[in-house]
Parts: structure tokens; sequence; C-alpha cells
């Protein structure tokens, strides 16, 4: 029970933390849809997914497991995170805690089932927020960010 608690307290506070945070003082990196250096780091987070998903298995207290994939609405693209609790049957489950620019049908907090063939990148973080593992594109898609 104790664990059911902390999990909720951590994705309201992510949930909040997304909801907070103004478009106008967002950074957009704008790709273009065959952009060669982005698909060949999707190539490696598609990679290294096992490593993903057994750590996920695992459920090791204080860790939070981040996928990012594509969100479509109306032929509109966007590529944003999603919080990952479980993998079953294919399909990553969790809760969205990205910000929408563009793609009106998702909000923070909504729940998500993304196709492991969907993954375009993915995290692991501990407690503190510092990485452990993933975020294959991060680097890149910070040389590439727009205001």
């Amino acid at each position: 029970m104790k664990h059911a608690i902390y999990t909720c307290l951590i994705l309201m506070a992510i949930v909040a933390g997304c909801k907070g945070r103004s478009k106008e003082s967002e950074v957009v990196a704008n790709l273009k849809k065959d952009d060669a250096t982005f698909l060949a780091l999707k190539d490696t987070a598609q990679k290294h997914l096992p490593q993903f998903i057994a750590a996920l298995a695992k459920k090791e207290a204080g860790l939070k497991f981040i996928i990012k994939s594509d969100f479509v609405d109306k032929g509109t693209t966007e590529h944003m995170w999603s919080q990952i609790s479980e993998y079953r049957d294919e399909k990553f489950n969790g809760i969205f805690i990205d910000s929408a620019f563009n793609v009106k049908n998702i909000n923070p907090g909504d729940r998500v089932s993304i196709d492991k063939k969907r993954v375009e990148d993915w995290a692991i973080y501990n407690d503190n927020n510092e990485r452990v593992a993933g975020a294959f594109s991060e680097k890149y898609l910070k040389s590439k960010l727009h205001n």
C-alpha cells in the first residue's frame, strides 16, 4: 500500500510539473521527417530496448522509466515522453508526462499504451533525476533546439 501511495504522489508531482510549464518558456527541436541522425539514434534506442524492458521488469525502487514516442492528431505529429509502469504483450503502459504544442488529443496524466515498435528513445532516471541509462537522442536534440 505504501508503494502505491508513493507511486501516485510521484505521478501527481510529475503531472503538476508538466502543467506548470508555459509553452512560451518551452523550446522545440524541429526535425525533418527523414532526419538521418535522429533515425539512427532511434535505431540505437530500439537495439537497446531489451535493457529497458529487463530493468522495468525488476521494478527496482527509486527508478523512473520513460519512453519517447510519436503522438498524432489530425495529421500533426509530435514526439513526446511518457512514464512507463509496465510492459505486456509488446506494449508499454503508463502515463503521458509531456506538454503537447500542436497535438490536442493528449494531456499530461492521460493513460497511454505504446507499441514496442513506436519507441523512439527511452531513459531510466533515479530518485535524484539523474540519468541511469538511455536518452540516446538527448545530445542531438539539444543541438537542434529552437524557441
